[in-house]
């Protein structure tokens, strides 16, 4: 396949995305059997015909699809013009030319934007009301915080109670507990009533030897199996993918500016020390649902301020791309210190560079 050809075909798989509800329609895909979620669709499976309700998923983002119950997606390509061609029954070239037949003048007018995409994707998926639809956990928030204890990790790095107290930051000594040594803080509902999952920082040092957490002083789990090592960061009841951490707090006062950084701890670090309308990323990326989200509270302006280092500014950049046309972006990543984070800052830096950033934006 020649490079122009491969452009071709990348043209009609965006078109075919672009006009994702049209494509069901003439493909006599009852809509009424579709569960919208967050980020994705669920149903029986079109193209072996099943009656499973939900054997059939596709992400509304990626419109990346899997057929659970008869491995349709093993037959087909999972993609757009896959999709197409499992349903129709065609072969590949037939599938394109069905929606260069149905979707034409669309495709002689596409510059293959991606950013087009999104666009489309959000405005779709914001004519949705698809609240009802979110599978997270839901468990009353007193369920914590009746037996309350602020984390002593934190507060040895420099976190003050109050603030910890605020975000219910607690260290996790339970063995029977999926949070098992970490220092951890809940993700809570808008209403403050329940929370809806918890994220943890391991509290095992990282080693020397490996650059791993892991328990034990002997050996590494490199060279010794049997040593389990733990991830930094764990996250437990909730999808990374539809989460903003501190979204609560920030529902409640409704700015119009808010500042994204890199997770939790940046979060209380700004929060101690006055910029309560920051909300962490899990992950350095944002979802279309986040970004109805925002739209929906009524955000105007985005100050990004990642960590400055190579991971930082890449994410800096994907996140503008994605952003920038719904919202006013500043980017503050490069007056951080090489290789930190907003945590990492001292004192006079959020007052001397963070506030007036805000405070010329406004809301």
């Amino acid at each position: 396949m020649t490079a122009s050809s491969q452009l071709q075909i990348q043209q009609v798989e965006q078109i075919a995305r672009e006009n994702f509800d049209d494509v069901l329609d003439l493909l006599n895909i009852n809509t009424s059997d579709i569960i919208y979620s967050h980020d994705n669709i669920r149903m029986p499976c079109p193209i072996h015909k099943g009656d499973n309700p939900t054997a059939f998923v596709m992400d509304t983002e990626t419109f990346s699809w899997h057929c659970f119950s008869n491995k349709c997606h093993e037959k087909y390509t999972r993609t757009m013009i896959g999709f197409i061609q499992g349903v129709l029954g065609y072969n590949f070239r037939d599938s394109v030319n069905w929606v260069v037949n149905n979707f034409g003048s669309d495709i002689k007018n596409s510059d293959f934007d991606s950013e087009k995409l999104i666009v489309k994707n959000l405005i779709r998926q914001i004519k949705r009301n698809d609240e009802h639809h979110d599978q997270r956990c839901s468990i009353p928030l007193d369920t914590i915080t009746q037996s309350f204890k602020v984390s002593d990790f934190f507060k040895d790095l420099g976190f003050q109670t109050e603030v910890l107290k605020k975000f219910y930051v607690f260290d996790c000594y339970n063995k029977n507990k999926p949070m098992y040594l970490r220092a951890c803080a809940p993700i809570i509902s808008n209403d403050y009533k329940n929370m809806h999952g918890i994220t943890g920082r391991t509290l095992l040092p990282k080693c020397e030897l490996c650059n791993k957490y892991h328990v034990g002083k002997f050996g590494c789990p490199n060279d010794n199996p049997s040593i389990k090592s733990y991830p930094k960061w764990k996250h437990y009841g909730f999808s990374s993918k539809t989460v903003l951490y501190n979204f609560w707090n920030v529902y409640s006062i409704k700015p119009k500016t808010v500042v994204i950084v890199e997770g939790p701890k940046d979060v209380w670090w700004l929060d101690q020390h006055g910029v309560y309308n920051a909300l962490g990323l899990f992950g350095l990326n944002i979802s279309v649902y986040n970004i109805k989200q925002l739209l929906k509270l009524g955000v105007e302006n985005i100050v990004l301020c990642t960590d400055n280092d190579e991971r930082g500014s890449e994410a800096e950049y994907d996140l503008s791309k994605k952003l920038y046309k719904f919202f006013n972006i500043y980017k503050l990543s490069s007056i951080i210190d090489p290789g930190k984070d907003i945590a990492d800052m001292p004192d006079d830096f959020i007052a001397n560079e963070i506030h007036p950033v805000i405070k010329n934006i406004g809301g």
